[in-house]
């Protein structure tokens, strides 16, 4: 309806805009200038040299804070809860025990409903395996975290602290849903021990849980197996059983009617015999004591098993686990925020200082899976880089101005590692993908900049002027570019959404590579491409 002409508010937003953004070109161009001034080489080489220092110590300084993780903490909303009771208790014992905690745990507001099951063993419902019977898995879930004033991680407190308060518990780990990044890894840290002997195990556990109980954000540490379960060992005197017309194996053959678990004695180091266990609902398994009473009938008549039999109460180990053809035992360390590597390198350091003599430690938690991962990642991003560089030089016809715009990729790192550490978030999978992103949209840049530079040095302007000329032309849609994206990020950044805490490092990565590494393009990129040039920069 107005033809050409600009309506009011478009005028207003222009001189808006020249009043305050479009003062910034006139320090740009300063800026290449004086890199063009006396003993320009000089110059040049000290801003190259300034920003490929100021991007060493954000690489080299900021990354070991922030630390790496597979996946970022995120508030799920759903709680798992692994409570291990004495090995020595009966399920129905467990039960009784747990019940307060239930009562109180529906009373809090933030949960909606929670489901608990015990051990492993068939006709037992299990949501893991190798539970004993007298562990129990819960699952809590709460309303979302803008429905409550109390992060996940200050739930998990609450209802560690109100567990352990239950009588016999022997451990407790609280952590959130998706603790770890592969449902395969067990705990965020998992040092796994490995030896020939399996009673050299549950000691050498106590020791590493020692060691890395001070490790900074553990939250919980538990083993997966000890010598604590109480066993009772009879000794038949064959003498007195043949008085009595008996054989030994007549009268173990007695002991499971009357609700003792049996097993033959056996090497178990070479795992030529396997422990059996029964449990009976029988008055005999209340106390271990009453086993000498339990009545064997014999042909002279019922007699107590105290005067066929020595019996000896000894711990032993309540289940044993094997991997690689070895005897094994995992020290899990589950945590709230705290990102993994600087967890696991604390791990490490506190290992080194335990003797371990004839046990093998490994680390099998989420840093073993992420350095695989990160390999994979940082290739794929190589061979990205690459392809590209491959692609500019067919558009461009010039191996020089395609290097000039992949140099200046990197420069955009020194942005994102401050954002991340402005933001609290560690270099993980989604941060990865947004460097990606940055890097897609910091070469976008740089080939408007060098496009209309080859147009003006094909019109004949010298190098330095066509330089010039590209950063007063192409300054407005470089920012445009630029903060049009971060304006996108900054919901994202914000995490204004349930589940956007899962791509907030991505975000946090765009936003503070995009303000950084587009103030560095509008220098660097003309800086580089008129030092390239053959012919006099002046």
């Amino acid at each position: 309806r107005k033809g050409t002409n600009k309506l009011r508010i478009e005028r207003w937003i222009e001189k808006f805009y020249e009043n305050t953004f479009g003062r910034l070109v006139q320090p740009y161009l300063s800026i290449i200038k004086f890199s063009a001034g006396g003993h320009s080489r000089l110059r040049r080489t000290l801003m190259t040299l300034a920003v490929v220092a100021l991007l060493v110590v954000s690489v080299r300084g900021v990354m070991p804070v922030i630390g790496r993780d597979l996946m970022p903490p995120m508030d799920t909303g759903i709680i798992k809860a692994h409570v291990k009771f004495s090995a020595n208790e009966t399920v129905e014992a467990a039960e009784q025990r747990i019940k307060p905690f239930l009562t109180w745990l529906h009373q809090q507001p933030e949960v909606e409903m929670s489901s608990v099951s015990f051990g492993s063993e068939p006709g037992v419902l299990s949501l893991g395996s190798g539970s004993l019977p007298t562990e129990s898995v819960m699952t809590i879930n709460c309303v979302d975290r803008f429905q409550r004033k109390a992060t996940i991680w200050q739930l998990e407190d609450r209802i560690r602290q109100k567990l352990a308060e239950l009588q016999n518990v022997k451990a407790v780990d609280v952590y959130d849903f998706g603790a770890t990044a592969v449902s395969s890894i067990k705990a965020p840290i998992n040092v796994q021990l490995l030896a020939e002997d399996y009673n050299l195990l549950p000691a050498a556990s106590h020791k590493a849980a020692a060691a890395i109980a001070n490790v900074k954000g553990l939250t919980s540490i538990s083993t997966s197996w000890d010598q604590d379960f109480t066993e009772a060992e009879l000794e038949i005197d064959s003498n007195r059983a043949l008085a009595y017309g008996m054989t030994p194996v007549q009268i173990a053959a007695q002991l499971p009617l009357a609700g003792i678990p049996v097993t033959l004695s056996g090497n178990l180091v070479t795992m030529q015999t396997q422990f059996v266990r029964l449990y009976f609902n029988r008055p005999f398994d209340k106390n271990l004591q009453d086993l000498r009473l339990i009545p064997i009938q014999t042909a002279k008549g019922p007699v107590p098993l105290e005067a066929l039999a020595k019996i000896r109460y000894r711990l032993t180990a309540n289940k044993i686990e094997r991997n690689n053809l070895l005897y094994s035992v995992d020290i899990s360390g589950y945590r709230a925020k705290r990102a993994i590597s600087t967890m696991t390198e604390d791990a490490d350091r506190a290992l080194k200082t335990v003797d371990l003599q004839g046990v093998e430690v490994h680390q099998e938690g989420d840093m073993k899976q992420m350095g695989d991962t990160f390999k994979r990642m940082i290739k794929s991003i190589g061979i990205g880089i690459v392809l590209l560089l491959m692609a500019l030089i067919a558009i461009y016809h010039s191996v020089r101005m395609s290097v000039v715009m992949i140099l200046v990729l990197p420069l955009s790192m020194i942005g994102a590692a401050w954002g991340m550490l402005l933001f609290n978030k560690p270099s993980c999978m989604p941060s990865l993908v947004g460097i990606m992103l940055l890097f897609g949209i910091i070469i976008k840049n740089s080939v408007l900049l060098i496009d209309f530079y080859q147009h003006y040095r094909k019109a004949g302007n010298a190098p330095l002027d066509a330089a010039l000329e590209s950063v007063r032309v192409r300054f407005r849609p470089v920012f445009m570019t630029a903060f049009g994206t971060i304006a996108g990020m900054l919901p994202i950044a914000f995490e204004w959404a349930v589940g956007l805490e899962r791509l907030s490092p991505l975000a946090d990565v765009a936003i503070g590579g995009l303000i950084i590494g587009t103030i560095l393009t509008l220098i660097y990129i003309p800086l580089f491409a008129y030092s390239v040039e053959k012919k006099d920069a002046r």
